[in-house]
């Protein structure tokens, strides 16, 4: 028999799922429309993203500002992605 499933396994599990899942996609299209457009690499696109906190001197960083980039655009696609759970437990039509 399958145990009973508290309130806090029914909004981390989904949230958690949405976040990697919404991260993931949209990093990869960014990626590759930034590829396709203009030639940009993703080392790029990831300072791109770093700078709408550090400004132009992002795209002078390295490896930390990269990894920044890409932990602030994670932090946004899982702060969506718990607005939509959130919601989603209230209307259940996004469902």
């Amino acid at each position: 028999m399958k145990p009973k499933a508290t309130a806090d396994t029914t909004i981390w599990r989904p949230w958690v799922a949405a976040g990697l899942l919404c991260g993931v996609l949209d990093i990869h299209g960014a990626f590759l429309t930034a590829w396709l457009n203009a030639g940009r690499s993703p080392g790029w696109v990831l300072q791109a993203v770093a700078s709408g906190l550090l400004g132009a001197d992002a795209f002078q960083g390295g490896a930390g500002v990269k990894l920044f980039g890409l932990a602030l655009h994670f932090s946004v696609a899982f702060g969506w992605a718990g607005v939509f759970v959130a919601l989603s437990r209230r209307m259940p039509f996004l469902i």
